[in-house]
């Protein structure tokens, strides 16, 4: 399958699924690869997303240097195939919301499937109805003075370190990165996982059921 097919079929997983396969690779620490729970899925209700991180920073207008509007994003984004996942850093301490409805909007017109984000967001009923992706570290009214400080650089999100062009899994238990080297792989991992899960869940339904039926086998 081709990349697109791929980040569709991972998204009909859950992100604990996705998870669990990566562990199987042993690429890294079973501790490490996802958010902690300083950012959450505003959103628990919509089904998974999967695609590429767009990293941005962004800051207090009124903090030093001049920063600039937010057309040198759109423009960056329309150029990039594929789902993609804008994935905010927040430098303000947040101060204000960044993403709203209009933006939302417009990051969905340009294949954006969710704003992931250290800061704060509003206008949650309308993006909800849009169907993006919200994964943020709260809500809050005012857009207040932020803007964009820069493009394309390597973020730090709730624990979890973001590179451009990563690719992110997320539903409502939160966010997993997924390692380039596994990605073609995944879908097998995850189908012999999921059999796996299914004879277990089966086991624990026998009617005669004990529990020397879970006694490893030599």
């Amino acid at each position: 399958m081709n990349r697109e097919e791929l980040f569709t079929h991972l998204a009909g997983q859950s992100s604990p699924t996705i998870a669990n396969a990566i562990e199987q690779f042993k690429v890294r620490p079973d501790a490490e690869g996802f958010t902690g729970p300083q950012v959450r899925c505003l959103f628990p209700d919509l089904p998974p997303v999967c695609g590429e991180a767009f990293t941005i920073t962004i800051r207090r207008a009124s903090q030093a240097g001049a920063g600039y509007g937010i057309f040198p994003v759109y423009e960056a984004l329309s150029k990039i195939e594929g789902p993609k996942l804008v994935v905010l850093k927040d430098l303000s301490g947040g101060a204000a919301a960044f993403a709203g409805e209009i933006m939302a909007a417009t990051f969905l017109k340009l294949g954006v499937r969710a704003i992931i984000t250290d800061g704060l967001v509003r206008d949650l009923d309308e993006v909800r109805e849009m169907g993006l992706h919200y994964f943020a570290a709260g809500t809050v009214a005012s857009h207040g003075d932020l803007t964009i400080d820069s493009i394309g650089q390597v973020v730090e999100i709730a624990g979890l370190t973001i590179k451009p062009g990563d690719i992110l899994h997320g539903d409502k238990h939160g966010l997993v990165a997924l390692p380039a080297s596994v990605l073609d792989e995944l879908p097998a991992v995850i189908e012999q996982i999921l059999e796996k899960e299914q004879k277990r869940l089966a086991l624990l339904d026998e009617p005669n059921f004990t529990v020397e039926m879970l006694r490893p086998k030599k």
